[in-house]
């Protein structure tokens, strides 16, 4: 079976304070999000995409949140953004997808 490299982005969410509020982090104004997902994945087999949901102003992780994962992809010449799934961050503020790659290649997944 091929393999193929997952790339994964460091993302940086801003949320505004109202929005942290509802998750107990009042006052905090951006979030940092960690993804991980293993460097070689065969085609075929199912991986977990892990994103960390944190608070920059302090320890906290942002529970109850939902995450959307996508990526690029280029179907018959057209290029989109594919929904591949969604998660709720746990009491540790981790969210977790079951990613299934489908084709060779670079793939990048964002949340």
């Amino acid at each position: 079976m091929k393999s193929l490299v997952c790339k994964v982005f460091m993302v940086s969410i801003a949320l505004g304070a109202a929005a942290f509020a509802l998750v107990g982090a009042a006052g905090a104004s951006h979030v940092r999000v960690e993804l991980s997902v293993p460097d070689q994945v065969a085609i075929g087999q199912p991986v977990e995409v892990r994103a960390s949901f944190h608070s920059d102003s302090n320890p906290a992780s942002v529970a109850g949140m939902t995450v959307i994962f996508h990526e690029e992809v280029a179907l018959g010449g057209v290029t989109g953004d594919v929904e591949l799934g969604r998660a709720v961050t746990d009491e540790n503020g981790v969210a977790v997808l079951a990613y299934e790659a489908r084709a060779a290649g670079a793939h990048e997944i964002h949340v």
